[in-house]
């Protein structure tokens, strides 16, 4: 996380040499919970699948079982909001 900063804040200061950042709240309060639930959801997967491409991480069966269970998550959510709307 200390590398992502440091590269993070030297990012922000090529792109924003000013320091301003305007930040709106409401366009984040504006989300369905179902969206931002689907992006902590795919937090994991890519973790799992740059560890297996960048650090040729083995696949097993515990990584396996939890990739699994994980998109099992994600298609239970996807599904129940995908019916009609009471």
């Amino acid at each position: 996380m200390s590398v992502a900063a440091v590269l993070l804040w030297t990012l922000a200061l090529v792109a924003e040499p000013a320091g301003q950042l305007e930040i709106d709240r409401k366009k984040g309060r504006a989300l369905p919970p179902v969206i931002g639930s689907m992006a902590m959801l795919g937090v994991p997967l890519l973790s799992i699948a740059s560890s297996v491409v960048l650090l040729d991480e083995a696949i097993t069966a515990p990584l396996s079982a939890g990739t699994a269970l994980v998109l099992a998550g994600m298609a239970i959510v996807i599904l129940e909001n995908a019916g009609p709307r009471r």
